[in-house]
């Protein structure tokens, strides 16, 4: 039997992927795992030996609530002037279903608990306004548009209605 060594794929002339045999790959994923189990020895320290020069804010609890909630404004670089709605958000929107208000606030890097703070409703009142066909009020759709840091023309895509003359010649 021919032995195979590693293989490795190029693209555009740089390395790209290497095919590996499976025991090779094994003895590979063996050989990290204990590296990584002897740094971690090696790292250890036992309870109370902390370094008190580590400034961590994991270990630093803070005792400001208002600024642990405070709602951060999107940034502005972000949202045109323009009342147009970006390319990556009409994208997201079409090929994920997703509504505007959606595609918005994931292009914002907003979750839904941030946006349900900045609208003013709970939680899971949100997500059912998020949804793709949701029927909203006009002032429901001004307190998104507020909550989104965008204009509301932004947050509502126009739909080209079907009139009875169109209707009529496709037939």
């Amino acid at each position: 039997m021919k032995e195979i060594g590693p293989k490795i794929l190029e693209f555009n002339g740089v390395p790209a992927f290497v095919v590996l045999r499976y025991d090779e790959y094994q003895r590979l994923i063996a050989m990290a795992s204990a590296s990584a189990i002897k740094s971690a020895a090696a790292d250890w320290s036992p309870a109370g030996t902390i370094d008190s020069n580590v400034d961590d804010d994991l270990l630093t609890p803070t005792t400001d609530l208002a600024a642990l909630h405070a709602v951060q404004a999107p940034p502005e670089s972000l949202i045109p002037d323009d009342n147009l709605i970006p390319h990556d958000v009409v994208v997201a929107a079409v090929h994920n279903h997703w509504s505007l208000a959606r595609a918005w606030r994931e292009y914002l890097s907003l979750n839904q608990a941030t946006m349900a703070e900045r609208v003013g409703v709970s939680v899971s009142d949100y997500v059912t306004m998020e949804l793709e066909f949701a029927r909203l009020s006009p002032a429901t759709r001004e307190r998104l548009a507020e909550g989104l840091g965008v204009g509301l023309q932004q947050l509502v895509m126009r739909r080209r209605r079907r009139r009875r003359k169109d209707y009529d010649e496709g037939l």
